[in-house]
Parts: structure tokens; sequence; C-alpha cells
């Protein structure tokens, strides 16, 4: 299971985002189901909205279901092809699974993804540019950098990948807007400060 959050703040596009998701991941390293809660607040805090999603594929087909503002939309069903990747259009930590498949599709192994908001299925071509160094988790590191797009050029970036095989940085390039990068950051400690009391195990009997 993959829990999720995340938050977006653009005053010059008017907008914060804030979302809560949660992703479980089949055996074969795809997204099983999604659950994610998005909630967009106008820069002056005067209009609100939210959009709840969920994806569950069960065999060849996804089912994707939009509550937008509490009224559910008709079921979208989105066939899926094997070895298709499905990725939420917010949900930028679905790349994460992607993994070693960056070094395979740039060998030659097909790789395609699917967007089931767009109800669309892309077939990536993959580059490895080189290595190079970048920010992530909090310092310099190394990482091999591959560029993807696919042939009429609808989506296109860069990933970099670190020795461990694991995504560190995600760049998509720009359309309308500029180019949005996501970087790994480093994860702070939940640890509770010595001598703090310790929470009430919530399965005690009261």
């Amino acid at each position: 299971m993959v829990r999720s959050q995340r938050t977006f703040d653009s005053p010059k596009l008017g907008f914060s985002q804030r979302s809560t998701g949660s992703t479980l991941v089949d055996s074969g390293g795809t997204v099983s189901t999604f659950d994610e809660t998005l909630d967009v607040t106008s820069a002056a805090g005067q209009g609100r909205s939210q959009l709840k999603t969920r994806f569950e594929s069960s065999g060849a087909v996804l089912h994707a279901r939009y509550t937008p503002n509490g009224k559910e939309l008709p079921p979208l069903d989105v066939p899926l092809d094997k070895d298709t990747f499905v990725l939420g259009s917010q949900a930028v930590e679905h790349w994460i699974l992607l993994g070693p498949r960056w070094a395979l599709a740039a060998g030659g192994r097909p790789l395609k993804v699917v967007y089931p908001d767009f109800a669309k299925t892309y077939d990536l071509i993959v580059r490895r540019v080189g290595d190079e160094t970048t920010q992530a988790l909090g310092r310099t590191t190394e990482a091999t950098r591959y560029d993807f797009g696919t042939k009429d050029r609808t989506l296109q970036g860069s990933a970099w990948i670190g020795r461990d095989g694991k995504l560190l940085q995600l760049e998509f390039a720009p359309q309308a807007q500029s180019p949005l990068r996501v970087t790994l950051a480093e994860e702070k400690s939940t640890a509770a400060p010595a001598g703090s009391p310790k929470p009430a195990d919530p399965s005690a009997k009261k």
C-alpha cells in the first residue's frame, strides 16, 4: 500500500491544491486500486471544490469513478493491455512504480502507460541520456537521466533514476504552462522526542 499527501500552491495561477491518496499495487507492479481526494481552493479563499477519484482493475478492464463535489459521475471503463502501467493524472507517485522499467524501455522493451482521466494509453519512447548530478533527498546525488515521450509529443519529459533504481526526480515538458518538475524530498522523521508520553493503544478496551 502506497499512501500519499500532495500540496501545490500557485499564486500566479490563482489556486491551491491539497490531496490525499492511497494506492494498492498488484504483483506486476502497477496500480490495482487507487483512491484520492483532491481539494482545490482559490487564492482568495472564496472558491472551493473537491474531486474524489477511485480506480479499480479487474482483469483487462480498469473501472474509474469520479465524484466532483459529492455528485458521482457515470463510471468509466478503460481497457487495459498487458504490462500497462496505470497513472493518476495528479498522482506523481505512480511514476515511482515504473522502477527498473526505465532501463528496460531504453533498451527496446515496450513501455505503455494509461491515464484513465483521459481514457488513453500512451506508448512511451525512452532514451537514456546519461549520468548527471541532481538535487534530491536533501542533497546532491548521482542519477541516470532518461528522456521519454510519445510520437505525437502529447506526453514528454525526463526522469532521473538513482543508483538503487528508484525515481529521484521527474519533469514534464511544457504544454500550455511552464515545465513541471517534481523532486523526491527527504522524509521527515515522525519519531517523538525523548521523554514524550506514548500515544494510547487504539486497540485497548475502554
